[in-house]
């Protein structure tokens, strides 16, 4: 593909009765079609930051498109207008400080500017109520359990929403976003050479989705989030490639919390353009 040749080369937040809880890496309420070219709108957000100093100038685009083509093509990912992904966490963490939960967790999306991710604790001790997470957006709405929030959690709930879905898209269907800028560099990561996509925006949106640069098929998203014992250095590998609808979406994903295993999630699930209604993206306790 003569594309790649040119490539030679995501606040922990405890608010009254609520309780905002690491899931898995971003942070969620608690309780009991665009292509290449195409932009996905988010939520009205603060005017775009300034990228961190030291980034590339290189504009992404033709990464990007690289990409696509590698994993189903330029025109599949256009025709892309809904994703919904169902799949299993275990815990890898071996500390004996604060650890994620293994739960069922289920993405849902219809762009441009509905999200919603959820998920149902599986490890929880006999006799115990399951916990229960959920964060996400439809339109300007933020998207909770909770029946009550304070005025000042909102805004940073929709924080935690927003960049979940920057890089929920990046490791699973890597496009332009809109007020999100993509540029690009190489690197070295653990001996080999990639290929670094950067994003930066608005809430100090910083993630790197690093790629293959012989096969445009990316390998790990890198990024920097609050965390219970403050901020910490999130990774999480890519793996085993599954199609589904006519798209190679990784179904095993590792995370490492500052070098450390976190744990792992095995996607069973993944429809392209699926149905989801406006009762699928609603705010449960409201």
């Amino acid at each position: 593909m003569s594309m790649r040749a040119i490539f030679a080369i995501s606040l922990c937040l405890l608010v009254g009765v609520v309780v905002v809880f690491a899931f898995g890496r971003r942070l969620f309420v608690s309780s009991a079609p665009g292509g290449v070219t195409s932009a996905l709108a988010l939520p009205s957000r603060p005017p775009h930051r300034q990228a961190q100093e030291g980034a590339s100038a290189t504009p992404a685009t033709a990464s990007v498109a690289c990409i696509q083509e590698a994993l189903g093509g330029v025109k599949v990912f256009a025709s892309v207008s809904s994703l919904r992904i169902v799949g299993n966490t275990k815990v890898t963490a071996t500390s004996t400080g604060f650890r994620p939960v293994a739960n069922k967790r289920e993405i849902g999306v219809v762009f441009p500017d509905r999200y919603k991710q959820s998920s149902v604790q599986t490890d929880a001790a006999p006799g115990a109520a399951p916990l229960t997470m959920v964060s996400g957006f439809k339109g300007n709405e933020l998207l909770t359990i909770s029946a009550r929030l304070p005025d000042d959690a909102v805004p940073k709930l929709m924080h935690a929403a927003r960049q979940g879905f920057v890089q929920q898209m990046l490791m699973r269907l890597p496009r332009e976003l809109a007020d999100v800028r993509l540029s690009q560099r190489t690197t070295v990561d653990a001996g080999q050479e990639r290929l670094a996509i950067d994003a930066f925006g608005p809430d100090d949106l910083a993630a790197t989705l690093l790629v293959d640069p012989r096969t445009c098929s990316p390998v790990a998203l890198q990024y920097t989030a609050p965390s219970p014992t403050g901020p910490a250095k999130y990774r999480v590998d890519l793996s085993a490639y599954r199609r589904f609808g006519g798209i190679l979406f990784p179904t095993l994903l590792r995370t490492t919390k500052d070098g450390e295993p976190y744990d792992e999630e095995y996607d069973s699930e993944i429809q392209v353009n699926a149905m989801l209604d406006d009762e699928y993206f609603r705010s449960i306790g409201r």
